[in-house]
């Protein structure tokens, strides 16, 4: 399984070092990721592939994170 880990975009950021939550939201026009400490939470993918593919289409469109993929061991 793999996880996507945020790092600060742009100066701002509501978690330094989060996973991604899966749910975004969207704020004066933005779309924002929700990211949280607690990698518990974080959503999961089944493949390597997946999971960048994921953090590539968020790149343009989530204007407070970049992303990492992170294996997660249970």
């Amino acid at each position: 399984m793999f996880v996507l880990r945020s790092r600060e975009y742009g100066g701002y950021t509501m978690c330094w070092d989060g996973y991604y939550t899966g749910e975004t939201y969207r704020f004066q026009h933005e779309k924002y990721a929700v990211c949280d400490t607690d990698i518990d939470k974080a959503k999961k993918y089944t493949s390597l592939k997946r999971a960048e593919n994921a953090a590539e289409r968020m790149l343009g469109t989530i204007a407070n994170y970049v992303f990492d993929v992170e294996e997660f061991k249970e």
